[in-house]
């Protein structure tokens, strides 16, 4: 599990970091981008490279047009539940895309709105979990960290 771990934050976390820095920094931008460009950049990441360009249109009108980027949110759970309501229905909008889409939103707020009390869970990640946790097609798209906690700390 241990070279597991260390192989993550050596190859895949840093480019994950890096592109949440990069929407940060589009975001920040003097004079500010269109909203609709952020958007966009929170929507399309690099999970989503073969994505439909309409599925990622729609999408990005569904945030704007809730306004989403106008919303205070307490937490990170109220901040996915909103974007899952509005993406969910999108042809070729998954689990992971209304994620990557909410952290990379949650990413840019003022203050920042992260994960803290739930694991999502998509593709290999909901593979990998059911693995782990012996719970084949027992999972739901976001569970408690706390399950995971003897694993990761």
């Amino acid at each position: 599990m241990q070279k597991l771990l260390s192989t993550y934050y050596q190859c895949c976390y840093r480019g994950h970091w890096n592109e949440l820095c990069r929407v940060l920094n589009y975001s920040l931008q003097t004079p500010p981008p269109a909203e609709k460009d952020i958007l966009y950049m929170c929507v399309r990441g690099a999970h989503q490279y073969c994505i439909k360009s309409v599925a990622i249109k729609d999408a990005v009108d569904a945030l704007y047009n809730a306004k989403v980027l106008h919303t205070k949110y307490i937490d990170f759970e109220a901040l996915y539940d909103d974007i899952r309501s509005l993406l969910i229905s999108i042809s070729g909008i998954g689990n992971l895309t209304i994620y990557d889409t909410a952290l990379r939103i949650g990413f840019i707020m003022n203050p920042i709105v992260l994960p803290r009390q739930y694991v999502y869970l998509a593709c290999g990640a909901m593979r990998g979990a059911e693995n782990l946790l012996n719970a084949k097609g027992a999972l739901n798209y976001r569970e408690p960290a706390y399950l995971f906690s003897p694993y990761f700390g």
